[in-house]
């Protein structure tokens, strides 16, 4: 990523961002906030119970949100925050066209049995 100036685009997820996931560990379901001055992604958490786990198996989970927190960071990485921990897995954050709210669906349960919804 990177500013509208920029020669060329910069990699902003292989670096560590303060207040961020460490380089390391994997970010997915980016998107863009509505006001383009934000990108919002899912970024895995620096430990949780199940990584002693084969990275094959976790790959799947880790897509589907679970182990993952939900950040917002500037184009070129400047900045970035938390936005929320969802407690199961979760899919991308979707936002009101003015970008007043996000809303994203979360996993009821725990892996490996957790479900993105139930009916009442």
């Amino acid at each position: 990523m990177g500013t509208g100036g920029d020669a060329e685009p910069q990699c902003i997820t292989r670096k560590n961002l303060t207040g961020g996931p460490a380089a390391n560990r994997n970010k997915m379901q980016v998107n863009w906030h509505p006001s383009g001055k934000w990108i919002i992604f899912a970024g895995e958490r620096s430990h949780y119970p199940e990584m002693w786990l084969p990275k094959r198996l976790c790959q799947g989970w880790l897509e589907c949100g679970i182990w993952m927190d939900i950040y917002a960071v500037t184009p070129d990485g400047s900045r970035c925050c938390k936005l929320a921990t969802p407690k199961g897995g979760f899919t991308g954050v979707a936002f009101t066209a003015d970008g007043q709210r996000g809303v994203w669906a979360e996993a009821i349960g725990m892996v490996p049995k957790a479900v993105f919804g139930r009916v009442g």
